[in-house]
């Protein structure tokens, strides 16, 4: 039940459960409360917040970790009264996977001195490639996963990828100081148990006003009349990770990145969905979603460099939210976004693999075209490393002749 103004209100707050060796535990909640807005949840708003829940319930039943999955529904009334009814239950029938591991970073990795840090953008960058692997079968990004207890759960459940994880970027940390490893791995353990501990405190906020129409200027705004400093970020963040819960894939959190961005005008509220974008450009299955098929990789790196640069057009094959990111590009909204793109030229001409697997013969030509390419379309911070690179590759063919 809310109040609003001396208005009493009726909620409906959807419960999904787990089931693990028997155990029914709470996963996360979706609700209809209307926080600031002070009307009653249509039914349509109802129907729609049941349908994420159930969405999300199935996702998770697939995932292969549950034995059974669970949706109540808790609805407060006018007065007070509460009643539960179970809206949808189904048992698992999928066998679990193979363990997951954790990824090697071979960038420069930061150092994080608060648990703040784990969330920024340069800390999301080492995340999303160490735990690939627990993204992608979650259909998550980084910045999700550091914010919201759900998913932070799920991490810490995997207690050795978790570890193993910690270990991988104490070590890359470590590189080049006299600075022991362990002594790293404790800090970054504390920051990690520090940053559950957060999340799960800030699941108590069942009041947060919703994302309405994707006006993230709007939500900010609201979320400052309660919350201080980097909690108004904080919090944003938990918000757009409730609006997607039970979104079937990653690209749906780029979507909502999309939808979001033509109506952002404070800094605060662009610089933000840059770091959500570039999360979401970081993950492989999207940057080829929206690149579309290509019939190498010589070409598959000159559509990116488009993307990369702003000059994409769909028409080349790709997805028309590519199209998207590429004005948005263009229009200096998205730095990050472009770092990441850019990140991915670098990681693919260094690559071992043939620029032109299906005609070997043109593999110097083809290294040469990207020379001048990649060349003229990098930004400045990049055109060296690739020219590098590329130098590299026509130094080991030369070799093999």
């Amino acid at each position: 039940m809310a109040l609003f103004g001396g208005k009493r209100t009726s909620s409906h707050h959807f419960e999904i459960m787990t089931q693990r060796e028997g155990r029914w535990l709470l996963d996360s909640t979706v609700g209809t409360e209307l926080d600031g807005l002070g009307r009653e949840p249509t039914t349509r708003e109802v129907q729609k917040a049941e349908e994420n829940a159930v969405s999300r319930a199935k996702s998770l039943l697939a995932t292969g970790d549950f034995q059974a999955v669970k949706v109540v529904c808790e609805t407060t009334g006018v007065f007070g009264h509460k009643s539960n009814k179970e809206v949808f239950s189904q048992v698992s029938t999928v066998k679990r996977g193979e363990r997951l591991v954790p990824q090697a970073y071979k960038g420069d990795v930061p150092l994080c001195a608060t648990p703040d840090d784990l969330t920024r953008r340069p800390s999301c960058r080492v995340i999303g490639t160490v735990y690939r692997d627990l993204l992608n079968k979650y259909g998550l990004i980084a910045i999700e996963l550091v914010h919201f207890y759900p998913h932070l759960r799920r991490l810490e459940e995997q207690s050795m990828l978790l570890q193993a994880g910690l270990r991988g970027i104490a070590e890359r940390q470590a590189e080049g100081t006299d600075r022991p490893v362990k002594e790293r791995l404790n800090q970054l353990q504390d920051l990690t148990r520090k940053a559950i501990d957060r999340a799960r405190d800030a699941m108590a906020e069942r009041r947060l006003p919703p994302f309405a129409d994707a006006d993230l200027d709007g939500l900010l705004a609201r979320l400052a009349q309660r919350f201080q400093g980097d909690d108004v970020r904080y919090f944003a963040v938990i918000v757009m990770a409730r609006e997607l819960m039970g979104a079937p894939s990653q690209l749906a959190r780029l979507d909502l990145a999309l939808r979001a961005l033509p109506q952002a005008h404070e800094a605060d509220a662009v610089g933000l969905l840059d770091e959500v974008v570039a999360g979401c450009l970081d993950m492989s299955g999207i940057v080829m979603e929206l690149v579309g098929h290509q019939p190498s990789l010589a070409e598959a790196m000159a559509v990116l460099s488009e993307l990369g640069n702003g000059s994409f057009w769909p028409a080349r094959g790709g997805n028309a939210m590519g199209g998207q990111v590429a004005s948005h590009i263009r229009e200096g909204r998205l730095i990050w976004a472009k770092q990441s793109i850019w990140d991915r030229v670098l990681r693919e001409v260094g690559s071992g693999s043939p620029l032109i697997k299906a005609e070997p013969r043109r593999e110097w030509a083809e290294t040469q075209r990207m020379i001048d390419v990649l060349g003229a379309a990098a930004p400045e911070a990049y055109r060296e490393r690739i020219l590098r690179k590329l130098a590299a590759r026509l130094e080991r063919l030369r070799q093999r002749e």
